[in-house]
């Protein structure tokens, strides 16, 4: 509906006819929530392996506060429209702008899902104009409802941030917003826009530029709602993301106020939070940085903050920055010189597990330097007793320091004798464990295969099965790509051990991730390893029977000169057994792969000479040979080339 103009009486009347057709479920709306009904009926019937997909599939309420689009095109005519302005002006005039923030307030309410904001976002008319005209409204009730719509709708939502950009106007109507007497609607403005300039350089040089952060370090230094100031810090920190607007906080000497409002407010954790995130966006510039270690003694300080933090927030950015630090190659010698024993003693002590995670997660930035060998490894039972703690946050990092500092020959040795790889061979064979803490273990795993006499000693601790069977876990990807990467490891150039793969039923396990959709990481890295495996002549020919030949494209397609090698290689060794070569001819897409390669002037000269030279072969073995003829461009590309 339009709404009438004729008196202020007709438009709360037909606004309150809105908003019961809003609370009344649409004939579509109760569809979409019947075949919701039906679908997780039939998920539940479907088998593990599918379940994910199927959910995926059909997701028609994002959440609670889901609308169908008819719901919220019925929402959206009340107020936009040609009569939307004089209605405006009418109801203003006459003491009904209540008709108006309501009318607003219910988009805001509604665009905080995310599926209705996506929706809101591309419904013809589009709300952007109306929206922005109220942020001019001398009525703060109004402004703010204006402000909760535009950063409800620009919530991690660009082509929202587009819209508004496209209004003339826009940024400088909001910026006004910081100026406004009414501290809520001051509140609401940075938050608003938080939202919008966040990761968009183009919004936030233009906040910069209307005067936005200006006001913005003025209200942080000077508003005395808190309210106000956790939300002005909150903005400038998306702001900082930008390098300009950084140039400005240093300009305008905001570190020493940030870090003395860091060390001085109390009682106040979400604040102190804002700020230290605030530290985080400007530690990004490099002066900015030295001065906060330098002149601050930041690392120090804040680590000391971090043992005596109780708010979860709080830890969390301390950790962010402290991290960040960490990871910092400049600043190694101030962790090294006292900080580095601080962190160590909070892994172990009694302190929360957000606190004690938290130290270890800075302890694993730091491990990263070749400066961190020596000293952490000093400490290697420590790291190592995590692996048994009862929390899977400290599981966690023990694998994953134990994983960085897995970097010589002589660690990885001594991580064998020590029992280490024993216990982590155990995690990952341990299906009660935590995906995550398998995952890190994994990846330790992997390192200290890289030693060849450890290899031996990883298949005698039965790390092979475990991995192999972690191959299931398709939803975790990262954990399956691990795997992968140990087992082909460990079976490289180990034709008893790859035999013994596939009597322990590794390929139907296998074969499947080389159609895994949702990372190609996995599938290569699967293709790598059946690539691998056709260096044991008596398996070729389960390879052949399994599926497991269709990496072969996958190998031979891929835009890394050593993998196609890999590929070639691979099909040169199957090509012995003429059953192989059967299976060869028939999987789908090689001759357009042979094709790409000819056609591709990046490969080194000793691939293409491969390829011709097999083709070659192809064209001379009685199982191939019209298959070779029949694919004509290719052969003829392959003789041209040769040539």
């Amino acid at each position: 509906p339009t709404p009438s103009p004729s008196s202020p009486k007709s438009l709360r009347e037909e606004w309150e006819a809105v908003k019961v057709q809003l609370e009344t479920p649409s004939q579509s709306q109760a569809v979409v929530e019947e075949v919701q009904e039906e679908k997780e009926v039939e998920v539940k019937e479907e088998e593990e392996e599918e379940e994910e997909e199927v959910k995926e599939e059909v997701k028609p309420k994002q959440s609670a506060g889901f609308l169908s689009r008819e719901t919220l095109s019925l929402l959206l005519a009340f107020g936009v429209g040609q009569s939307q302005s004089q209605s405006q002006s009418q109801s203003q005039s006459q003491g009904e702008e209540g008709v108006w923030v309501e009318w607003l307030e219910a988009v805001a309410d509604a665009c905080r899902d995310e599926g209705n904001r996506k929706i809101v976002s591309t419904l013809k008319p589009p709300l952007y104009p109306t929206v922005v005209a109220f942020l001019s409204s001398t009525t703060p009730l109004l402004v703010r409802g204006a402000l909760r719509v535009v950063g409800n709708v620009c919530y991690e939502n660009e082509y929202g941030r587009k819209q508004f950009l496209a209004v003339d106007g826009f940024v400088e109507s909001v910026v006004k917003g910081l100026h406004n007497d009414t501290a809520e609607v001051r509140r609401m403005t940075a938050g608003s826009i938080a939202n919008i300039s966040s990761n968009n350089d183009t919004l936030s040089q233009l906040v910069l530029e209307k005067g936005g952060v200006a006001k913005l370090v003025e209200l942080m230094k000077t508003e005395k709602d808190d309210n106000v100031e956790v939300m002005s810090v909150r903005a400038l920190r998306n702001l900082g993301d930008l390098e300009t607007v950084r140039d400005y906080l240093e300009k305008e000497n905001c570190l020493a106020f940030i870090v003395n409002k860091i060390q001085t407010v109390e009682d106040d954790d979400n604040m102190v939070a804002e700020y230290v995130g605030l530290l985080l966006s400007l530690s990004e510039s490099d002066s900015i940085a030295s001065d906060f270690v330098h002149k601050f003694n930041g690392i120090a300080s804040f680590a000391e903050a971090l043992s005596s933090a109780t708010s979860i927030d709080l830890i969390a950015e301390l950790g962010d920055l402290l991290a960040g630090y960490a990871e910092k190659e400049e600043y190694q010698e101030i962790f090294l010189s006292g900080v580095l024993e601080q962190l160590l003693k909070l892994v172990t002590s009694d302190a929360s597990i957000e606190v004690r995670s938290t130290a270890g997660r800075v302890l694993g930035a730091f491990s990263r330097h070749d400066s961190a060998l020596a000293p952490l490894y000093a400490h290697l039972s420590t790291f190592s007793a995590l692996l048994g703690a009862t929390e899977k946050e400290m599981q966690v990092i023990g694998a994953m320091i134990l994983g960085n500092l897995a970097r010589s020959d002589e660690k990885v040795r001594e991580m064998v004798d020590v029992g280490i790889a024993k216990e982590l061979v155990s995690i990952i064979s341990d299906e009660e464990r935590d995906l995550s803490v398998r995952h890190y273990s994994l990846s330790t795993l992997r390192n200290i295969a890289v030693l060849k006499e450890n290899k031996a000693d990883l298949v005698k601790l039965g790390a092979i099965k475990p991995s192999m069977l972690l191959f299931k876990q398709k939803l975790s990807p990262v954990l399956v790509h691990a795997a992968v990467v140990l087992v082909k490891s460990l079976l490289f150039q180990e034709e008893k051990r790859m035999e013994q793969f596939v009597l322990d039923g590794g390929l139907p396990l296998l074969t499947p991730l080389l159609e895994l959709d949702d990372s190609d990481h996995v599938r290569y890295e699967a293709a790598r390893l059946v690539g691998a495996l056709t260096a044991a002549p008596e398996i070729r020919p389960a390879l052949a029977s399994s599926g497991s030949l269709a990496a072969l494209p996958l190998l031979l397609a891929a835009q890394w000169d050593v993998i196609v090698r890999e590929g070639l290689v691979a099909l040169r060794r199957v090509l012995s057994s003429s059953e192989c070569t059967k299976v060869i001819v028939a999987v789908e897409g090689l001759r357009d792969t042979f094709l790409s390669i000819l056609a591709n002037d990046s490969f080194e000269k000793e691939t293409i000479a491969e390829l011709c030279s097999i083709l070659t072969e192809l064209k001379a073995n009685d199982a191939a040979s019209k298959w070779v003829e029949s694919a004509g461009p290719v052969y003829e590309a392959a003789s041209k080339t040769k040539q």
